[in-house]
């Protein structure tokens, strides 16, 4: 059966059932019972979600990002709000990371507020 992720012993397309007895025995052999308590992973569609979130997270470019997801610009920031706020900042902060750091003494050596020569821009 080409295109599944799991089939049955037979070939058949497992249950919804056995999916989620078979995603409930993983997510205990997996979590810690705290991860189970909060829900993490509680079903395997928040795989999705992570994935995506994890993307934004690594790229932050929310048009590259929609278009892998199968998303709508909209749709992706509509549900996936938070994680664009966070990419901002982070985004922020490799600009500012980038610039050399200048001394504020090396500043008004460099054409200051005494006009001894120093081109005007």
């Amino acid at each position: 059966m080409l295109g599944r992720l799991f089939v049955g012993p037979k070939g058949a397309v497992p249950t919804p059932e056995t999916y989620s007895r078979v995603w409930s025995d993983a997510r205990r052999a997996a979590l810690t019972a705290e991860e189970l308590e909060r829900g993490l992973a509680a079903v395997p569609y928040n795989l999705r979600h992570a994935c995506v979130s994890g993307w934004l997270a690594a790229v932050g470019d929310p048009a590259q990002v929609a278009e892998r997801a199968g998303h709508s610009i909209d749709t992706l920031s509509g549900t996936y709000a938070k994680c664009l706020d966070g990419s901002a900042k982070r985004e922020l902060k490799l600009i500012l990371d980038s610039m050399p750091a200048q001394d504020p003494d090396d500043a008004n050596e460099q054409g200051g507020d005494d006009d001894e020569g120093g081109e005007e821009f």
